[in-house]
């Protein structure tokens, strides 16, 4: 028994009716790099004034496929010397070599500029 993946087979095979949106590639294309963030409903409007007929299902999958991503920038706080400082509580269950546990709550503290961390506990 051999198996075929139906959705690739149809593809190689260009099995079905072909696509009205694939003769518009090139002016989405345009309108995209003349304004990226312009909405797929007005893309679909200029479209059609063109002559598309087709439905805007298949026009927004292909303007989606089109749209440059945008990555946002990873921007790290800093500040100057001294500005901020993070302050953290917590608590943690320390278990000694004997099988006794105790419970340690703590203070730490860490300056934004230098990274430096202090911490301190009981004692």
């Amino acid at each position: 028994m051999v198996h075929v993946e139906d959705a690739a087979e149809r593809a190689k095979r260009q099995i079905g009716r072909p696509s009205t949106v694939v003769n518009f590639r090139k002016p989405i294309l345009e309108i995209l790099q003349q304004t990226p963030d312009l909405a797929s409903l007005e893309i679909l409007r200029r479209v059609a004034e063109a002559g598309y007929e087709g439905g805007k299902t298949a026009l927004y999958a292909l303007v989606a496929s089109l749209r440059p991503r945008s990555i946002k920038p990873l921007v790290r706080f800093e500040g100057l010397p001294g500005e901020f400082s993070q302050h953290d509580f917590g608590q943690v269950e320390v278990e000694f070599i004997d099988g006794s546990s105790q419970r340690i709550h703590f203070f730490a503290s860490r300056l934004k500029y230098s990274r430096f961390m202090c911490q301190f506990g009981p004692g």
